[in-house]
C-alpha cells in the first residue's frame, strides 16, 4: 500500500479564520508539502446545537461549537488560502447543501476552482444540526433527497452532464472534469450515497469508518465501480490500535488536527503535528 496524502482538517476555525494564520497555514502546508486542507460549514450556531452534539469537543481540535468561535465561509476562506499557495489542493468537509443555494453554489465552486488553477475538492453532507436549519429557515426533513437534487444541479451547470432546461449554462465552468466529489457522513445512508454517485467517502471519526469504508467499498463495486479508484478520507491518530486500523483501511488521504496558531507559530505547529500524527 502506498502512503496516503496528508491533509488538514478544521483549516477554517478558530484562529485559523483570521487572515494572519490563513496566509501563515498557507506557506507552512506549502513548504511542508501538505497534501490538502479541508473547511467545515456552520451558518449559525446555537445553544440547542451545542447540547445536542452527537460527539465531545476533542481537546486536540478545535470546538467547531463553542460561543463566538469565528467559522469563515468555507469557500470564501479557501478562496483566501488559494492565494497563498500554489498547489496544496482546498476541500470541504462539508458544504452543508441544503443550507445552499445549489446554482450559486455551483458558481462559486466553479470560480474557486478556476481562480485556483483546478484544487477544489468538494465534499458535501445533508447536515445534523435540526435548530440550524430552523434558524436559518430551511426544512430539515427531506434534507437528503434535495442533497441529491442539488449535486444534478452543480453537476448540469458545470457541463458534467447535460441540462435540461435548453440554453441554460453557468460560466466560468470549472478547471477539473468532473471536480472531485466527496460524501461527507458517518451513516449507512451517507455510505450508500457515495458508491452510488461513485464520489470519495469522508467518514465522520475512525469508530465509524471500521466498519462503513467497507460497505461503502462493496456498495460501490455492486454499482460498477472500481472501490481503489474512489478515495477515502480519514482522521489520522496517535493511537496505536488508530494506526493498524487505517493501514487496513487503507485511506486515500488522512487528516491531521490543525495548528493553534498564532500565525508566527503555525510553521513549527504544524510540522509537529505531522510528525506526531503518524500512520
Amino acid at each position: 500500500m502506498s502512503a496516503p496524502a496528508v491533509g488538514v482538517m478544521y483549516a477554517n476555525v478558530g484562529a485559523l479564520a483570521s487572515p494572519e494564520c490563513a496566509r501563515a497555514l498557507a506557506l507552512a502546508c506549502t513548504e511542508l508539502g501538505v497534501e490538502s486542507v479541508w473547511t467545515v460549514e456552520h451558518v449559525v450556531v446555537t445553544p440547542a446545537m451545542r447540547q445536542a452534539r452527537s460527539y465531545p469537543p476533542d481537546r486536540r481540535t478545535p470546538d467547531v461549537l463553542a460561543d463566538q468561535q469565528p467559522v469563515p465561509d468555507p469557500l470564501l476562506w479557501l478562496t483566501w488560502f488559494a492565494a497563498h499557495s500554489s498547489d496544496v489542493r482546498l476541500g470541504t468537509a462539508a458544504l452543508v447543501l441544503p443550507l445552499r443555494d445549489a446554482s450559486v453554489t455551483a458558481k462559486e465552486v466553479a470560480t474557486l476552482d478556476v481562480l485556483s488553477g483546478g484544487r477544489v475538492e468538494l465534499g458535501v453532507g445533508v447536515g445534523w444540526a435540526e435548530d440550524e436549519f430552523r434558524a436559518t429557515g430551511h426544512p430539515f426533513d427531506g434534507r437528503g433527497r434535495l442533497v441529491e437534487t442539488q449535486l444534478d444541479t452543480l453537476r448540469e451547470l458545470w457541463g458534467e452532464r447535460p441540462h435540461p432546461e435548453a440554453g441554460g449554462w453557468a460560466r466560468p465552468a470549472p478547471v477539473q472534469r468532473p471536480v472531485p466529489l466527496h460524501i461527507c457522513g458517518s451513516s449507512p445512508v451517507a455510505a450508500r450515497r457515495a458508491a452510488r454517485l461513485g464520489a470519495g467517502f469522508l467518514p465522520a471519526n475512525l469508530a465509524d469508518a471500521a466498519r462503513l469504508v467497507p460497505y461503502y467499498r462493496e456498495r460501490a463495486a455492486r454499482h460498477g465501480m472500481d472501490p481503489a479508484r474512489l478515495p477515502v478520507t480519514l482522521g489520522a491518530s496517535t493511537r496505536a490500535e488508530h494506526r493498524e486500523l487505517l493501514r487496513t483501511l487503507a485511506p486515500a488521504r488522512v487528516l491531521v488536527p490543525p495548528p493553534a496558531g498564532p500565525a508566527e507559530k503555525v510553521r513549527d505547529q504544524l510540522a509537529a503535528l505531522l510528525s506526531r500524527y503518524a500512520w
